[in-house]
């Protein structure tokens, strides 16, 4: 199943425009090279419309990509951050930082993954740091609801941070298990099981 149908209950319904903009931005950040029919076959995206989305993710600081012409397909030169480009309109400048935000925290969560991401559907692990803190870290000094509103446009693309509590009845026995092998403690998805820990999913390929 590609993104436009896993966001799409008919044909007739388009993909938000902040979702496929940040899947776009996805596949550049799983994808050596990303065409305009790759993105047509994932996310039903036309071509002047892709190109508008590329433009404003450049714009956004988030991504330099170079246009291979004879492989037809964009190269992302550049994942590091750079400054927001002018924009005279205040509106679209809120815009392009809130595409900043939400992209930073989706390559935050990707580099937790310390090996490439391939084409499986979803990625999961296991990390101590609660979602809140890990927004905080990577963005400080943002309001709670900008928070919450960046998270759910994340959801939309399939990055999710999720609290799981422990499994009922197993703390015992666990605690037990780590008198003998002490080095269990730092096996972050045991800890999560016997103590409850947040889960971070970040889509692969699609």
């Amino acid at each position: 199943m590609d993104l436009q149908e896993k966001h799409t209950e008919s044909k007739n319904v388009s993909m938000p425009k902040t979702t496929r903009i940040l899947c776009t931005y996805h596949l550049f950040l799983v994808c050596r090279e990303v065409s305009y029919q790759e993105l047509m076959d994932q996310l039903g995206t036309p071509k002047k419309t892709a190109s508008r989305d590329i433009s404003l993710l450049v714009q956004a600081g988030v991504l330099k990509v170079k246009y291979d012409r004879k492989n037809h397909a964009f190269l992302p030169v550049d994942l590091s951050l750079s400054p927001i480009k002018p924009q005279e309109g205040k509106n679209q400048l809120k815009y392009l930082e809130k595409l900043r935000r939400c992209c930073i925290l989706m390559k935050g969560m990707r580099d937790l993954f310390h090996f490439p991401l391939g084409e499986d559907e979803w990625y999961n692990d296991w990390y101590s740091m609660s979602k809140i803190d890990f927004y905080r870290m990577l963005l400080p000094n943002v309001p709670d609801r900008t928070r919450q509103r960046d998270y759910a446009e994340l959801e939309k693309a399939g990055y999710e941070i999720c609290y799981i509590p422990p499994i009922p009845g197993c703390r015992e026995e666990a605690e037990e298990d780590l008198k003998y092998y002490p080095e269990w403690k730092n096996d972050l998805y045991f800890m999560a099981e016997v103590y409850g820990g947040w889960k971070y999913t970040v889509p692969g390929y699609f």
